[in-house]
């Protein structure tokens, strides 16, 4: 009996330094395998994230916008006419 829980035992710490030492090196590998095909498959480039998303080119609380849409002039538009910025949304009112 007293074999049998020392055997136990250590198969329960086997498996407790398996997940915590050699697990994580197993699926970081994996991970890295799963990138690679997924970028070879897609015939695209490795991602750069540092162009965009750095944080060491803008200060914290900057905003960047990429694009800005065309404003129309108020004064061109036609009265009732939905401009860029507004639009008519057309609802019924329903009474209970």
């Amino acid at each position: 009996m007293l074999t049998f829980l020392f055997i136990v035992i250590l198969v329960i710490l086997g498996f407790r330094i398996l997940g915590r030492l050699i697990l994580p090196l197993i699926l970081t590998s994996w991970a890295q395998r799963q990138q690679k095909k997924f970028f070879t498959a897609n015939d695209s480039k490795e991602p750069n994230f540092s162009d965009s998303f750095s944080k060491a080119n803008r200060k914290e609380g900057d905003i960047h916008i990429d694009y800005m849409p065309p404003k129309q002039d108020l004064k061109e538009a036609k009265p009732g006419t939905p401009t860029n910025s507004e639009d008519y949304v057309d609802f019924e009112e329903i009474k209970e």
